[in-house]
Protein backbone atom coordinates (compact mmCIF):
# COMPACT_ATOMS: atom_id res chain seq x y z
CA UNK A 1 0.00 0.00 0.00
CA UNK A 2 2.87 2.34 0.80
CA UNK A 3 4.25 2.02 -2.74
CA UNK A 4 0.92 3.03 -4.27
CA UNK A 5 0.75 6.19 -2.16
CA UNK A 6 4.27 7.18 -3.04
CA UNK A 7 3.49 6.71 -6.73
CA UNK A 8 0.35 8.82 -6.43
CA UNK A 9 2.20 11.52 -4.51
CA UNK A 10 4.95 11.53 -7.13
CA UNK A 11 2.37 11.88 -9.91
CA UNK A 12 0.64 14.78 -8.15
CA UNK A 13 3.98 16.54 -7.58
CA UNK A 14 4.93 16.00 -11.23
CA UNK A 15 1.63 17.41 -12.46
CA UNK A 16 1.88 20.44 -10.16
CA UNK A 17 5.44 21.18 -11.27
CA UNK A 18 4.48 20.80 -14.94
CA UNK A 19 1.60 23.22 -14.44
CA UNK A 20 3.89 25.68 -12.64
CA UNK A 21 6.50 25.59 -15.41
CA UNK A 22 4.06 25.62 -18.33
CA UNK A 23 1.17 27.82 -17.16
CA UNK A 24 2.31 30.84 -19.23
CA UNK A 25 3.22 28.84 -22.34
CA UNK A 26 1.14 29.26 -25.47
CA UNK A 27 0.14 25.83 -26.79
CA UNK A 28 -0.25 27.30 -30.28
CA UNK A 29 3.36 28.49 -30.17
CA UNK A 30 4.53 25.10 -28.90
CA UNK A 31 2.71 23.37 -31.76
CA UNK A 32 4.23 25.81 -34.28
CA UNK A 33 7.73 25.08 -32.95
CA UNK A 34 7.12 21.32 -33.07
CA UNK A 35 6.02 21.55 -36.70
CA UNK A 36 9.09 23.64 -37.56
CA UNK A 37 11.52 21.24 -35.85
CA UNK A 38 14.09 19.42 -37.93
CA UNK A 39 13.22 15.85 -36.96
CA UNK A 40 16.21 14.31 -38.71
CA UNK A 41 18.63 16.26 -36.53
CA UNK A 42 16.62 15.49 -33.42
CA UNK A 43 16.69 11.75 -34.15
CA UNK A 44 20.41 11.91 -34.96
CA UNK A 45 21.13 13.65 -31.66
CA UNK A 46 19.08 11.07 -29.74
CA UNK A 47 20.95 8.28 -31.54
CA UNK A 48 24.38 9.72 -30.76
CA UNK A 49 23.41 10.27 -27.13
CA UNK A 50 22.24 6.67 -26.89
CA UNK A 51 25.49 5.40 -28.41
CA UNK A 52 27.37 6.75 -25.41
CA UNK A 53 25.67 4.14 -23.20
CA UNK A 54 27.78 1.20 -24.46
CA UNK A 55 30.97 3.24 -24.04
CA UNK A 56 30.07 4.19 -20.50
CA UNK A 57 29.09 0.59 -19.73
CA UNK A 58 32.52 -0.59 -20.89
CA UNK A 59 34.13 2.02 -18.66
CA UNK A 60 32.10 0.82 -15.67
CA UNK A 61 33.01 -2.80 -16.42
CA UNK A 62 36.69 -1.83 -16.28
CA UNK A 63 36.26 0.21 -13.11
CA UNK A 64 34.20 -2.40 -11.32
CA UNK A 65 36.23 -5.52 -12.01
CA UNK A 66 35.74 -7.85 -9.08
CA UNK A 67 38.82 -9.92 -8.30
CA UNK A 68 39.93 -9.60 -11.92
CA UNK A 69 36.61 -10.69 -13.43
CA UNK A 70 34.40 -8.14 -15.21
CA UNK A 71 30.83 -7.75 -14.06
CA UNK A 72 27.97 -8.82 -16.38
CA UNK A 73 27.23 -6.50 -19.31
CA UNK A 74 23.41 -6.26 -19.19
CA UNK A 75 23.05 -5.33 -15.49
CA UNK A 76 25.76 -2.68 -15.90
CA UNK A 77 23.93 -1.36 -18.97
CA UNK A 78 20.79 -1.07 -16.84
CA UNK A 79 22.73 0.67 -14.07
CA UNK A 80 24.10 3.15 -16.63
CA UNK A 81 20.59 3.87 -17.96
CA UNK A 82 19.27 4.30 -14.41
CA UNK A 83 22.07 6.76 -13.68
CA UNK A 84 21.24 8.83 -16.74
CA UNK A 85 17.55 8.81 -15.86
CA UNK A 86 18.37 10.02 -12.35
CA UNK A 87 20.60 12.78 -13.75
CA UNK A 88 17.64 13.97 -15.82
CA UNK A 89 15.22 13.92 -12.89
CA UNK A 90 17.29 14.78 -9.81
CA UNK A 91 19.43 17.82 -8.99
CA UNK A 92 23.14 17.75 -8.34
CA UNK A 93 24.00 14.96 -10.77
CA UNK A 94 22.66 12.39 -8.34
CA UNK A 95 22.76 9.85 -11.17
CA UNK A 96 26.20 8.71 -10.04
CA UNK A 97 24.77 7.62 -6.71
CA UNK A 98 21.78 5.97 -8.41
CA UNK A 99 24.11 4.19 -10.84
CA UNK A 100 26.27 2.97 -7.98
CA UNK A 101 23.24 1.76 -6.07
CA UNK A 102 21.89 -0.08 -9.13
CA UNK A 103 25.29 -1.66 -9.82
CA UNK A 104 25.55 -2.68 -6.16
CA UNK A 105 22.50 -4.85 -6.68
CA UNK A 106 24.75 -7.13 -8.75
CA UNK A 107 25.91 -10.19 -6.83
CA UNK A 108 29.62 -9.35 -6.94
CA UNK A 109 29.59 -5.55 -6.72
CA UNK A 110 29.73 -3.34 -3.64
CA UNK A 111 28.09 0.08 -3.34
CA UNK A 112 31.34 1.70 -2.16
Amino acid sequence: MRLRWSGAIGLVITLLLLWWVLHDVSLAEVWRQIRAARWGWLLAAAGVATLTFPLRTVRWRLLLCYEGAPLPWIPLWHATAIGFMANNLLPGRAGGVARSYAAARLPSARFT
